[in-house]
């Protein structure tokens, strides 16, 4: 039994095949042996809050397939509305992100790397994301706000794959030179730069007030490496 109504299935259905008419010709040509289905929510067991998983993938991916795969079943991705319509998003952002989980999905589909995926959230996510940044760095204590110096904190979608092999598990990172290891010589450097990454911090599905406040803890702990903080200075501030 379909819980959403024919509308909904409908708006779902050509967004995912609008998203996979759109793929380049030479990545198009290489799907094999895989089916696109629009269900309604995950399975209790993949999703026990039933609105946190957007997408599965079912099978190997191509690069581990062996030889032979005779009478084996198609590769299967899964787009949950029940998830998508949880981020209760507009719609042309809605159908943005359903495009940006299908092609994540064949991304796995493909044993692709994150480098190669579509790196792109809609504006409500990377909204909430950039304000909740922007909190954090006004919350600073004036004393130790005013010690920042040269430093760019920007909200990204991934992780490199170098930094994260994994792609959910690298939360921030601090790049730049501590101010204290400064030397005489820094003059006309390159700002700092802290990355504050969405996906990872998606992946731990939180709600709305627990999200904010990891996305604040990740700031601050970053701000900490850019000021040359140790670890015992980060806990004393509760940024550890």
């Amino acid at each position: 039994m379909n819980i959403y109504g024919r509308p909904i299935r409908r708006l779902f259905q050509r967004a995912v095949d609008r998203a996979i008419s759109e793929l380049p010709p030479h990545i198009a040509r290489r799907l094999e042996n895989m089916a696109v289905v629009v269900e309604d929510k995950p399975d209790p067991e993949d999703d026990p809050c039933g609105q946190c998983l957007l997408w599965l993938h079912h099978g190997p991916p191509k690069k581990k397939r062996g030889f032979d795969r005779t009478g084996v079943a198609p590769d299967r991705i899964s787009i949950y509305i029940s998830s998508h319509l949880a981020l209760q998003l507009d719609d042309p952002e809605l159908k943005d992100q359903i495009r940006h989980t299908v092609l994540h999905e064949i991304g796995d589909h493909f044993g692709t790397g994150e480098e190669r995926r579509p790196k792109r959230y809609g504006r409500s996510i990377r909204r909430l994301f950039q304000q909740t940044v922007d909190r954090a760095m006004s919350e600073i204590p004036p004393d130790i706000a005013r010690k920042i110096d040269n430093l760019l904190v920007l909200v990204e979608d991934w992780p490199d794959p170098e930094d994260d092999p994994c792609g959910q598990c690298l939360f921030g990172l601090f790049q730049g030179i501590p101010k204290t290891e400064r030397g005489l010589d820094y003059a006309g450097a390159m700002p700092d730069r802290i990355s504050i990454y969405i996906s990872s911090h998606l992946a731990l599905q939180l709600d709305d007030a627990e999200l904010k406040d990891e996305i604040r803890r990740t700031v601050l702990h970053e701000v900490g490496h850019h000021l040359g903080f140790d670890d015992h200075r980060l806990e004393e501030l509760g940024w550890g």
